[in-house]
């Protein structure tokens, strides 16, 4: 659970008015979960692209970026995997 919902640790960035700590959590948070799905393992990409789903109410832009940079790529991932990943593109 923890893997795959870790993204749900930074509650910061998804509490309150806006401000500069928010924001900060959000730019680390992104980084976060770039580099998660940067990796090998299923489990992390699929992970990575749940968290972005969720952070791209506060950063729709950023978030719809980094899916597609990570969908350029997806022809390493298994079918499955890059299935989810369009899916998570076309919900951001």
């Amino acid at each position: 659970m923890v893997c795959f919902m870790s993204w749900g640790l930074w509650r910061p960035s998804s509490e309150g008015a806006p401000s500069a700590d928010h924001a900060a959590v959000d730019r680390e948070s992104l980084a976060a979960l770039r580099t998660a799905a940067s990796g090998s393992t299923v489990a992390c990409v699929e992970r990575a692209l749940h968290g972005l789903n969720h952070r791209h109410e506060r950063m729709p832009r950023e978030v719809e970026s980094c899916i597609d940079a990570l969908l350029q790529r997806s022809n390493a991932w298994p079918e499955a995997l890059e299935e989810y990943g369009v899916g998570a593109r076309k919900h951001a």
